[in-house]
């Protein structure tokens, strides 16, 4: 799994589908920017690499909370936050 978190319109809602739900056994590499975001030429970059363009929502988050906010999506998706 390789996500990045952008606040743009094309970053797609953070959901993971039950067939697609990584395990332990698998990597996941969250992505957070820093303050004011990434440029498009380091999205279209991770575009390349394989990650997945991700959006955390209609606000835009500090850079220190993004990175919480997204683990918790994504550890509550996964079926790992209880």
């Amino acid at each position: 799994y390789r996500l990045i978190a952008h606040p743009a319109p094309a970053g797609r809602a953070l959901l993971i589908k039950a067939e697609n739900q990584p395990n332990v056994t698998q990597k996941a590499v969250l992505v957070v920017g820093p303050e004011g975001g990434f440029t498009e030429e380091e999205i279209a970059e991770a575009g390349e690499q394989g990650y997945q363009t991700i959006s955390l929502g209609p606000r835009r988050l500090r850079a220190e909370t993004a990175g919480i906010v997204f683990l918790s999506l994504f550890l509550s998706q996964t079926g790992e936050l209880t």
